[in-house]
């Protein structure tokens, strides 16, 4: 059975997954070639080619995706790079650079929908980015920071990326809410213990400026106690047994903290968090 003839059979199955799989499990030898020529004249048929080579095996298969990173096709970038970044392929840093400069939104004075949508099209590439592991294309990713700096923070967390850190660090008291949970996620992936004192001196700043919310602002909320608790799993980095304890450096903190969201979370999910107070190796208030 030629390729052509076996990407048809794809294109009226049913079961998408079941006809992929009967493909994989013997390839006709044109099929990469059936499938570039089909890739680039029926845009329709894009997303079952790419599932088709998510499970393809073979470095011919990874040629032809990374292929597929072309201009003409930006619009399918995004799940390409998932894909290359599920097979741990390499993708060389100036195709990727190229990629996130053509996606960079451009239009300010764009409709507002538009704008949107380029927005999300563009973070979603960038996330995809992030999902490839390779720590030598973290500078690609940081550039965006200011941008777009949950999306960013989670790509350099997920890159490994502990060289901005400090970038991070700097970034956490001025960015908003979203934001600011999502780097607190990235310290977490990162797994550097050393971001402790300083998250823990932030924890304290924000919670002695932060404003009384209005009981329908959940979204506020929400990321406000999901920080909290990812600086909890970061800070009990440094010593995982005695994090149970609570510092009586933090109590009032806590406490204040509690009182600020009485209007919209309970109590209880701020207070029985563990938090220890970190100075170096040294455990304050135990």
């Amino acid at each position: 059975m030629t390729g052509a003839r076996q990407l048809a059979e794809l294109a009226r199955a049913d079961t998408k997954w079941t006809a992929i799989e009967a493909i994989c499990e013997g390839p006709a030898d044109d099929l990469l070639a059936a499938a570039r020529t089909q890739f680039a004249t029926t845009p329709n048929r894009r997303a079952d080619l790419i599932a088709l080579l998510r499970r393809l095996p073979g470095g011919p298969a990874e040629q032809l995706l990374v292929e597929w990173l072309d201009d003409a096709f930006s619009t399918q970038h995004a799940a390409v790079l998932r894909v290359l970044a599920e097979r741990r392929a390499s993708v060389p840093s100036a195709i990727l650079e190229r990629i996130l400069a053509a996606a960079t939104p451009r239009t300010p004075k764009a409709a507002a929908k538009i704008a949107e949508k380029t927005r999300r099209d563009f973070e979603q590439l960038l996330a995809a980015v992030g999902c490839l592991g390779d720590a030598s294309i973290a500078p690609l990713v940081a550039r965006h920071l200011d941008a777009h700096p949950a999306t960013a923070a989670l790509a350099l967390g997920r890159l490994g990326a502990r060289d901005h850190i400090p970038a991070l660090l700097d970034r956490l008291p001025r960015v908003e809410a979203a934001a600011q949970s999502a780097i607190v996620a990235a310290f977490e992936l990162l797994d550097d213990a050393s971001v402790a004192p300083a998250l823990l001196a932030w924890l304290r700043a924000s919670a002695g400026s932060t404003r009384r919310c209005d009981p329908d602002d959940r979204k506020h909320m929400l990321h406000r106690t999901c920080s909290i608790e990812h600086v909890r799993k970061v800070i009990s980095l440094v010593h995982p047994v005695r994090a149970r304890r609570i510092s009586s450096h933090l109590r009032p903190l806590i406490a204040r903290i509690a009182t600020t969201h009485a209007s919209s979370v309970p109590v209880t999910i701020v207070l029985t968090i563990p938090i220890v107070a970190v100075a170096g190796s040294r455990v304050i208030g135990t």
